[in-house]
């Protein structure tokens, strides 16, 4: 019943997407990952999110941040970007909506832009060998997920006659949970992530 209502409320079929998004998220990660990311979604550092994918925004912002850094000698030798200018792009890419991508993704994903725009390659035709679909965005924890967390958690708990006697969420309610905060923060981690985080957010605050 509450699914229902909620969808109604929100005007979109909310748990589909989640759903979704979880899924290909989950099949992604039987393919090549990013070590260094992956390390940072174990020490709850970031996490994944199953709402963002890879898409024509995200392309046109990389072009314009790689064209930005291409025009400051500093990140640069010869005609290519030394790591430290890799790193720079990693962090500008970041800096517009919070979402980080493997570094190898943006250095495959750059010469396959440069390529169509040196005309080597026609647009839309078969412009891509790398994997996008599976291309994983992650989102880095902030206090103010924490603190709305748990807040929110504590409603739920209070709300429900199993989880003030248990101290924990049924699975509709960690669903509910997960709904919300795709609603608040226009994001959202995969529902094992979202238990993790609160735990952590219990122990600390």
């Amino acid at each position: 019943m509450y699914s229902a209502i909620f969808d109604k409320i929100r005007g979109i079929p909310t748990r589909h997407y989640v759903q979704e998004g979880s899924s290909r998220v989950h099949e992604s990660l039987s393919y090549s990952t990013d070590d260094i990311l992956e390390a940072k979604v174990r020490s709850n550092e970031i996490f994944r999110c199953v709402m963002h994918t890879w898409g024509e925004d995200e392309d046109c912002r990389l072009w314009h941040e790689h064209d930005a850094i291409m025009k400051e000698k500093q990140y640069w030798s010869g005609f290519e970007l030394q790591n430290i200018g890799w790193n720079e792009l990693q962090d500008r890419f970041c800096g517009h909506d919070g979402h980080l991508v493997s570094l190898d993704f943006l250095k495959g994903r750059i010469l396959e832009l440069g390529r169509d725009k040196e005309g080597t390659v026609e647009p839309g035709m078969g412009r891509s060998m790398l994997d996008i679909d599976h291309c994983i965005l992650y989102h880095y924890w902030h206090p103010e997920h924490d603190q709305w967390l748990f807040d929110y958690y504590k409603m739920l708990l209070q709300g429900s006659e199993k989880g003030k006697e248990k101290n924990f969420l049924n699975g509709e309610e960690w669903q509910q949970l997960q709904e919300e905060f795709w609603f608040k923060f226009k994001c959202c981690p995969t529902q094992t992530q979202l238990q993790s985080r609160v735990r952590y957010v219990l122990r600390n605050i």
